[in-house]
């Protein structure tokens, strides 16, 4: 190390130090999620049974944490794909817009969490376990109505 590389008090830090390089890691459980990447891609490995088929990449902001989630388009794996629809609230649209829709849309997840190894070193990080239903938006409004209670009555009323 030499005598440039320390700092005096008052000097700033650089550009890149000013953002946290720091990953957030959730406990495990349900969190809400923003979908912030979406890639079409196609698999690229020959080891794979779903190679050269489609894949949906796609990176989630799950209140902070970044949480990434391949998705295969398989006939195996559309269940996975339709929970993903479901979570978004898209499946009340026709099949060929939903993909169009999933960036920048929201819903709910469940993580858990996992240990991966990087340069020797245990990290963790927060993989989707499953993605959870979004009600119906008629659901909610009268879930809302029924939650809501009349204003209590005076006895003088």
């Amino acid at each position: 190390m030499s005598n440039s590389d320390f700092m005096s008090w008052d000097q700033d830090v650089s550009e890149d130090a000013k953002e946290s390089k720091g990953a957030v890691v959730h406990k495990a459980g349900e969190y809400n999620f923003k979908v912030v990447v979406f890639e079409k891609g196609i698999v690229n490995n020959p080891e794979s049974k779903y190679n050269k088929g489609y894949i949906a990449k796609l990176e989630l902001n799950v209140e902070g944490a970044k949480v990434f989630e391949n998705l295969i388009l398989h006939k195996n794996l559309d269940w996975k794909i339709g929970s993903l629809f479901r979570s978004l609230g898209l499946m009340n649209l026709p099949a060929n817009e939903r993909w169009s829709k999933v960036l920048g849309s929201t819903g709910r997840v469940k993580v858990k969490v996992e240990q991966y190894v990087k340069d020797g070193n245990k990290h963790d990080k927060n993989v989707v376990d499953f993605f959870i239903d979004k009600a119906p938006q008629k659901e909610n409004a009268e879930q809302n109505s029924q939650n809501e209670t009349a204003p209590e009555r005076q006895p003088w009323e």
